[in-house]
């Protein structure tokens, strides 16, 4: 069983679900070409996982947030199974916890595990200097970063891709929630 659980409490969801939606917002004024671009399902890839942990050993961070921006975190996530659809991966989880929670089932439904529901996601360090968006409708996800963490993220995974041409990024967020 994982040592990771979904957040219970809105307020501690809330601030984390505002910056992901106010830093990927801010991923739509950017040149394309400072972006790095790949398939959104690679979230569930062990080289995935990988870079995730290079870019936090990069800015000497031991933790990251996966929060999901669409299902609603709100009024579908969180009424339906009374927790909220994001999570820390602290220094001490494993590869495994990360997976584990991703595909964990919610409550009553194996279809609606982040892994399998969540149409967008961020990932996020709670520093802040990266932010990873992927929108499953689109198949595409972004990395976005200083120059140092975009250079090292080359180097270390390669299975960046071109996006397609009409490629945006539009994240999802209910006025009611905010």
């Amino acid at each position: 069983m994982s040592m990771i659980d979904f957040i219970l409490d809105e307020h501690t969801f809330r601030p984390l679900w505002r910056r992901a939606v106010s830093e990927t917002t801010s991923l739509r004024t950017r040149r394309r070409e400072t972006m790095l671009y790949f398939e959104s399902s690679d979230l569930r890839t062990s080289n995935f996982f990988e870079l995730i942990q290079h870019l936090l050993k990069i800015k000497g961070d031991s933790s990251f947030w996966t929060i999901i921006l669409d299902p609603d975190p709100f009024n579908y996530f969180h009424e339906n199974f009374k927790k909220f659809p994001g999570f820390v991966h602290n220094s001490h989880n494993t590869e495994n916890d990360f997976f584990e929670i991703l595909n964990r089932d919610p409550g009553g439904n194996p279809a609606d595990s982040l892994a399998d529901n969540g149409q967008q996601y961020v990932v996020m360090p709670e520093q802040g200097e990266w932010i990873i968006f992927g929108d499953r409708s689109w198949d595409t996800g972004v990395l976005s970063g200083q120059p140092d963490i975009m250079k090292a993220a080359k180097n270390n995974y390669r299975f960046f891709i071109e996006p397609v041409e009409d490629f945006r990024i539009e994240p999802y967020c209910s006025p009611a929630n905010d």
